[in-house]
């Protein structure tokens, strides 16, 4: 193996590191939880207990350190310092709480597999953009944090090509600018920058570098046509094509391992993709493409389809999938970046139902009745800030108008063991105090008047969730709610905008705890309803209504009357056991707390993960068309920046 077996127990402390706990460790390493008493974080510490005995387990560490200070991206684990306790390698690196995927409960539901699927691609492009080879990708190769967030990992045997930078480079997202790891000024023992000379050397001797058309990167259409058909989309002009052909260094091939490293030959940024499209079908099967590891299988053998084997999952997400498991590494995606077009496109039309073809719309011009009607909207909610701040000095320890009491109690939260979905698991008891909670979702005149006291941001007309693209973007735009609707829910506002309002309320946004409590109670019904199915008479989701304007498949056959949002506590056959309206359905409402994987232990008044990425989102909305999510139990999350128009908000008070 390359090293002289001694027995060594590292120092408790090293250089401004001081180590907290064991994380794990194999035959020849340990990696540790750490804490840097300069910077004053947590990291992670990889230390070679072992002795090396030539230069090639100490150019992995060097090269792992290498690769992930190239690429910097936030899915990819950042790589702080690489040095020595003696003669021993260590590796720092950020710590990020979580379980690498060879740990996650399989098959992985839909939709999280896409989730999980993008941020593997998203990781994988952005080092295949700077000229990096993984060469080693399997499910321990990625780290699930508590929030969510997919994490590349162990690029020990990547190989380092010069690199390769898209001249119209895309522009991080609020969610990747925010989740970056930052490289710490000053810090001599830091990685060199990408542009670094020592970076634009490949590690294997004649290698050249190779001329490659970059394109600025652009959205697919969503017009259903070949993703729908169950082929993998042809797609414009990737950022980049296929890298250098090299030679990957595996000591042990896989099953995620591609036909030509079993037969010795060179490979490109295809064989990558070959070993992403092994991780998926494995998350969304159980097993790998080839369950042994003779190299006649992966060589000879053509996998199962996954629709075949997985009849439940998306055919156009299966059809992506076949393809980075071709065998002839020309029939398979250029690169990470291209497999990323695919499904951010997949995603696309899974949000916007890929063949949406949308009936006119009214026009939506201002007009002197629009204003007439604006004036009188503002009118009431001036009238109606009156009344809230008249009752609440008439009414001292009580609900504020327009609140219902939760008394205090203990329920069980989420959804049995083989229930439900990954993230509403485990069940466990939760206790809270007694509150109040919004008898309805917050209107457009309510909010309104907040704006005219200064306290609010006014409420955007406009969309920018990610998923929306082309046309697309337009078309919810106008179904963002007006000062025509005052009586409707506020839409089109991000977490910040939701949150100040509470607090102008004297409120605030309520934990997923207390939403949940709220709708469903403490008898274990699913919805706030009871156990009935949903329907026209219980909640707005997507009917027949819907249909008619979006072409979507209906979650239940009926009219509710409202193409979009309807007037809220328009459903009094759908109140919660506290009488609140529209749990479910009408539009999702922002929580208080940030996303992440329920712990196993009851709570009293839990608060949620303490950092995060995206916050939670809870109850479905007008053009959900998956009962699941209306649910009482179902959650969902966005960025807290994103405005769509199915979000909206209620407040809670007390507790």
């Amino acid at each position: 193996m390359g090293l002289r077996q001694v027995h060594w127990v590292p120092p408790e402390s090293f250089d401004e590191y001081r180590l907290v706990e064991a994380l794990g460790r194999s035959n020849t390493g340990q990696v540790w939880l750490a804490h840097d008493t300069v910077l004053d974080r947590l990291v992670a510490v990889k230390l070679l207990v072992e002795l090396p005995a030539h230069d090639d387990v100490r150019l992995r560490f060097l090269t792992e350190a290498r690769a992930a200070a190239r690429v910097q991206h936030p899915n990819i684990i950042g790589i702080y310092r690489v040095g020595e306790i003696g003669q021993r390698p260590y590796l720092i690196s950020e710590y990020v709480r979580g379980d690498s995927l060879d740990k996650l409960a399989r098959p992985v539901a839909w939709p999280r597999l896409l989730e999980i699927a993008i941020g593997l691609a998203r990781g994988l492009a952005a080092a295949h953009r700077q000229g990096v080879l993984h060469c080693d990708l399997k499910p321990a190769s990625a780290i699930v944090s508590e929030t969510g967030e997919v994490k590349l990992r162990n690029f020990g045997f990547a190989q380092l090509l010069p690199q390769i930078v898209p001249l119209h480079a895309e522009v991080p997202s609020d969610r990747e600018a925010a989740a970056t790891n930052p490289v710490v000024p000053g810090d001599p023992t830091i990685a060199p920058q990408a542009n670094s000379e020592l970076f634009m050397q490949p590690l294997d001797e004649g290698v050249e570098a190779v001329e490659v058309a970059i394109g600025a990167r652009q959205k697919p259409p969503c017009d259903g046509g070949a993703l729908a058909e169950g082929t993998a989309p042809e797609l414009p002009r990737p950022a980049i094509g296929p890298l250098p052909s090299v030679r990957c260094r595996v000591m042990v091939p896989t099953v995620y391992t591609p036909p030509e490293v079993w037969r010795d030959d060179p490979v490109t940024s295809r064989s990558d993709v070959y070993s992403l499209g092994a991780l998926l079908y494995e998350l969304g099967v159980r097993v790998p493409p080839h369950s042994g590891d003779s190299p006649d299988d992966a060589r000879d053998i053509d996998p199962l389809p996954l629709a075949s084997a997985a009849p439940g999952i998306d055919a156009r997400f299966a059809a992506v999938v076949d393809r980075c498991l071709r065998r002839d590494p020309a029939e398979r995606f250029a690169s990470g970046d291209v497999v990323l077009e695919a499904l951010e496109a997949l995603a696309a039309c899974g949000k916007t139902a890929a063949s949406m073809r949308t009936r006119p719309l009214l026009d939506r011009r201002p007009t002197r009745r629009m204003a007439v009607v604006a004036a009188l909207a503002l009118a009431f909610a001036l009238a109606l800030l009156a009344y809230i701040r008249f009752y609440r000095k008439a009414s001292p320890g009580s609900c504020p108008a327009g609140m219902v009491p939760v008394p205090a109690g203990t329920f069980r939260m989420g959804s049995p063991e083989g229930a439900g979905k990954p993230d509403e698991q485990p069940q466990r008891e939760v206790t809270l105090s007694a509150y109040c909670i919004d008898q309805t979702e917050v209107t457009i005149a309510a909010y309104a008047a907040c704006v005219a006291a200064n306290e609010c941001r006014a409420a955007s007309r406009t969309v920018n969730w990610n998923g929306y693209v082309g046309e697309n973007v337009k078309i919810y735009t106008r179904w963002c709610n007006g000062e025509d609707r005052p009586d409707h829910p506020i839409n089109c506002v991000d977490w910040d905008q939701a949150s100040a309002y509470c607090t102008w309320r004297g409120k605030r946004l309520p934990t997923e705890a207390e939403w949940e409590y709220a709708a469903r109670g403490s008898d274990g019904r699913m919805n706030p309803w009871g156990k009935e199915a949903p329907n026209a008479k219980r909640l707005n989701a997507c009917g027949t209504e819907c249909t008619a304007i979006t072409q979507w498949p209906a979650m239940y056959n009926g009219n509710d009357g409202w193409e979009t949002t309807a007037p809220v506590g328009s459903y009094p056959e759908g109140r919660s056991p506290f009488g609140a309206f529209d749990m479910a359905g009408n539009v999702y409402e922002w929580t208080a707390d940030w996303y992440g994987m329920y712990p196993k232990q009851a709570e009293t008044n839990p608060q949620g993960p303490s950092t995060g990425t995206s916050r939670v989102c809870r109850g479905g909305g007008w053009c959900s068309i998956d009962a699941s999510l209306n649910r009482a139990v179902g959650r969902a999350w966005h960025t807290p920046t994103v405005r769509d128009v199915d979000v909206g908000f209620r407040c809670v008070c007390g507790n």
